[in-house]
């Protein structure tokens, strides 16, 4: 599977989102709220949807104390990648805890002074956790929508990583259920349709787009759905053959 970008249609390097915390924290999918990350206090639970294939990431092993590892791995991804021969997932993650070694998905969000400076992912668990944060984090940083980060930038860089819940298919046919099931703050969201398109938004979206009405109406446009679609009462609106919904929690770590 292809990286994926996330976040709202119009973020560029230039926009400012919410200033990330200097300290560690974790974001519960399970945590009620409308606000923007940095609102977001520290938190262990986690709603784990069951994974089709049998099994479910075990968000019990996501403790806080993984967190700090999680970041400066991602950190030291970034920072080793820079010379002619970066060293490999596996020389990162020497004596790191077992726990990174269970397959996970996530998604790396770098920012500098509040503004992004990429963010890539995988929505599907296909390696090892700590794989995962050292691909994403040296792909976010060549995020194709900005210019590269630079070597003497990762100092400055706040580290967000991501841990996705297994995706759980959303059973519906119209966009007012749609709508009134989301839990702002909580709920990721992928929608897809049978013509290939595909649009994500990670729960961090909420702190930018309180209301679900304009989160789904911003992520089909982000998609590329047409506009006659997402301009107007999506409550009203038909809802497109093929389309499918798919939604996520997260465990998110910032350092």
């Amino acid at each position: 599977m292809r990286a994926v970008s996330h976040g709202p249609p119009t973020k560029s390097i230039t926009g400012r989102r919410n200033s990330a915390e200097p300290t560690l924290r974790v974001r519960s999918a399970n945590r009620r709220t409308g606000t923007g990350p940095a609102a977001h206090p520290a938190g262990r639970r986690s709603r784990a949807p069951r994974d089709p294939a049998g099994g479910a990431w075990d968000h019990r092993r996501m403790e806080p104390h993984l967190g700090p590892v999680l970041t400066a791995l991602a950190r030291s991804a970034v920072a080793t990648s820079f010379g002619p021969k970066p060293p490999a997932a596996a020389e990162l993650l020497a004596d790191t805890p077992t726990a990174l070694a269970e397959k996970a998905a996530t998604f790396v969000t770098l920012e500098r002074d509040g503004a992004l400076r990429g963010c890539i992912g995988t929505l599907v668990a296909l390696r090892p956790l700590g794989f995962d944060v050292v691909r994403n984090a040296r792909l976010a940083a060549r995020d194709p929508r900005m210019a590269p980060v630079r070597a003497d930038e990762v100092p400055g860089l706040t580290f967000e990583v991501a841990v996705l819940t297994p995706a759980e298919t959303v059973a519906v046919q119209d966009f007012s259920t749609l709508i009134e099931g989301l839990r702002p703050g909580e709920d990721g969201l992928t929608l897809k349709d049978r013509e290939g398109r595909r649009a994500t938004f990670l729960p961090s979206v909420w702190g930018h787009l309180h209301d679900p009405h304009r989160f789904v109406a911003a992520l089909l446009r982000k998609g590329g759905w047409p506009r006659r679609l997402w301009a107007g009462d999506l409550r009203t609106a038909p809802w497109p053959a093929g389309l499918t919904a798919e939604r996520y929690g997260t465990t998110v770590y910032t350092g």
